[in-house]
């Protein structure tokens, strides 16, 4: 009996020994994660202090999440609107519904201290492109970085607070249309002009050719003229476009992004059954002629 007890005494004090060498420092669990809440509330609090590089005006900007379930509505992919002013950021982003009623930028734990600066949701009608509409709440969220992950926590109709990672990536100048379409028409005067492009994809013959682009009220259309007549429609996020020749040959108005890969699918029947063939589609506003600049 005192073998197998003394055996006992030896096996207890080696499993002590691990957890202790586990700990590294031997501290409590929840002395360990206090440290670790004050070092990302020193992070988040340098990274506010820190300037957004980028001019005062307005941008879109991609807003990704760690969640499928906190993320931004379907109509607006995955973008927001970014203000800029005097080195400091805020994100204009609509969510999917009315499910999320409070952001904070930081951590769960710090949402719930008193002077919390709390986001309150807004709500907002989303119009989505079958003609159907639905409430949902969007935020306006303080940057403090861009091209980096931070931390944002959320709570829900229930009441309880979430930790979460974002990050606001992909910033270009322009803004955004109530149908989500990606508007790069700051600066550039009503009227229609030629316009560079590159064009890849498909077998390398062949393809969109040219361009002319078309700005109306601030919003961006485009002919695109492809490389026979032989091309029967087009389809951009989603969207189909019937061919409307010109010239002798096929060509489509679609919306369209500057100094950005549209993808395209067009469908040709220049074989001897239709097939659809993609496309990326870049439009250079470095080509513009300077008279088109308001």
């Amino acid at each position: 009996m005192r073998k197998i007890s003394s055996f006992a005494v030896a096996a207890l004090l080696a499993v002590g020994l691990v957890l202790s060498g586990c700990g590294g420092s031997g501290a409590p669990a929840s002395s360990s994660a206090a440290g670790s809440s004050a070092a990302s509330s020193a992070a988040s609090s340098a990274a506010a202090d820190k300037k957004i590089d980028l001019k005062d005006g307005t941008y879109t900007a991609k807003f990704t999440t760690d969640s499928t379930m906190f993320h931004v509505n379907e109509v607006y992919k995955d973008r927001g609107t970014l203000t800029v002013k005097d080195g400091k950021a805020t994100l204009h982003v609509t969510l999917a519904s009315t499910s999320i009623v409070k952001l904070f930028v930081g951590s769960a734990e710090d949402a719930q201290k008193d002077g919390a600066k709390l986001l309150e949701g807004k709500e907002e009608a989303v119009k989505y492109p079958d003609g159907t509409s639905e409430k949902a709440f969007a935020f306006d969220i303080p940057v403090p970085v861009i091209d980096a992950e931070f931390d944002c926590a959320l709570v829900g109709t229930k009441g309880k607070w979430y930790d979460h990672k974002v990050k606001v990536s992909d910033v270009k100048e322009g803004t955004l249309d109530s149908d989500g379409a990606l508007n790069t028409a700051t600066g550039i005067k009503d009227g229609e002009y030629k316009i560079d492009l590159t064009c890849e994809g498909g077998t390398g013959k062949g393809g969109v050719e040219s361009a002319v682009l078309i700005v109306k009220d601030s919003k961006l259309t485009a002919k695109l003229i492809m490389s026979s007549d032989k091309y029967t429609k087009m389809v951009v996020d989603g969207q189909t476009y019937q061919n409307k020749p010109e010239g002798g040959k096929s060509t489509f108005t679609v919306p369209v992004s500057l100094d950005n890969g549209i993808a395209v699918k067009a469908t040709t029947e220049a074989m001897s059954t239709p097939h659809d063939v993609d496309y990326t589609v870049t439009l250079n506003s470095g080509s513009l002629p300077s008279s088109a600049m308001k």
